[in-house]
């Protein structure tokens, strides 16, 4: 009978460490380099903000790519000629995810991009950055991870 208890004890530890591993993910993300990439902040005037899961900041990351190859095709067929052409390699950017609960219910989260060349500190791994301009060095945008769309993707004020 204390076999059975211990056991049981053993493998609701191991089921709870399982789900927490698995559910949330980590405050910073890494690349295949082992480079911290992404980081989970938040600006402090977002009040429904929550932890995103692996799988939330996977299907971030998917509806980010779409929403990057839309900006820079917009970019080629150059709609403004007061504007500069760039081409955004996500590759070459951090980036800063912010989810909240929106006034619908919805999980959003709002996405910077900061070129790995405007880095100068650590601080992006912790603290929202607020950028006004710097044109392609950064970009932002959001994400419906409830309806499963991107919207509002640009780059700041041209440089």
């Amino acid at each position: 009978m204390k076999t059975h208890i211990i056991f049981l004890y053993f493998l609701f530890f191991l089921v709870s460490c399982n789900k927490s591993k698995e559910d949330l993910s980590e405050k910073l993300i890494q690349n295949s380099q082992r480079k911290n990439y992404i980081a989970l902040v938040c600006d402090e005037i977002e009040k429904n903000s929550f932890d995103l899961t692996k799988k939330e900041v996977l299907q971030t990351e998917e509806l980010l790519s779409q929403a990057i190859k839309e900006l820079n095709k917009k970019s080629k067929e150059n709609v403004n000629p007061y504007e500069k052409e760039f081409e955004i390699d996500l590759r070459k950017y951090k980036r800063q995810f912010c989810a909240s609960i929106d006034k619908n219910g919805d999980k959003t989260v709002y996405v910077l991009g900061i070129n790995e060349d405007n880095i100068k500190n650590n601080s992006w791994e912790t603290k929202w950055y607020r950028v006004a301009g710097g044109g392609s060095n950064y970009f932002h945008g959001g994400i419906n991870l409830t309806k499963n769309k991107y919207f509002s993707f640009g780059i700041n004020a041209p440089k």
